[in-house]
């Protein structure tokens, strides 16, 4: 499986990887990085469940409301159920990256979970293994 999706308010998705639900776990990060089933992916990545995407959204701030619901659609259209949740991983982000994203989530009814990068990861790790419907974004 191998496409690029179409871009959206400036956002694209290209597919890099799908893993076996069982050995999608995230074995280490960095500030840049993080490695699945030792495999490294450079930031900025977003995973869809199962699968590996690089985005092309390289600033927390350039996310907006239309981003998200580009990615409702195409998370729905890969796996037939919209996320819960949506868990941005990031090395430094502030009070008002916090504030713009609470408002963001609250007009589009979704849960937007802002962490650093070891947080994320770690929050990631837990989800998978729930089966949780979400989408993650390092940056």
């Amino acid at each position: 499986m191998s496409y690029k999706s179409k871009k959206a308010q400036g956002l694209s998705l290209t597919f890099k990887e799908e893993f076996d639900l069982s050995k999608l776990f995230i074995n280490s990060y960095s500030d840049n990085k993080i490695n699945i089933n030792n495999i490294n992916y450079d930031f900025p990545v977003c995973i869809f469940g199962q699968k590996i995407f690089e985005i092309s959204l390289k600033e927390l701030k350039a996310f907006t409301s239309d981003h998200i619901k580009y990615l409702n659609s195409k998370y729905f259209s890969l796996n037939s159920s919209y996320p819960e949740l949506i868990l941005i991983g990031i090395k430094d982000y502030n009070s008002q990256d916090i504030l713009r994203l609470r408002d963001i989530s609250e007009k589009n009814k979704i849960g937007l979970d802002l962490m650093k990068i070891g947080q994320a990861s770690g929050t990631f790790n837990f989800l998978t293994l729930e089966k949780r419907d979400f989408i993650t974004i390092f940056i």
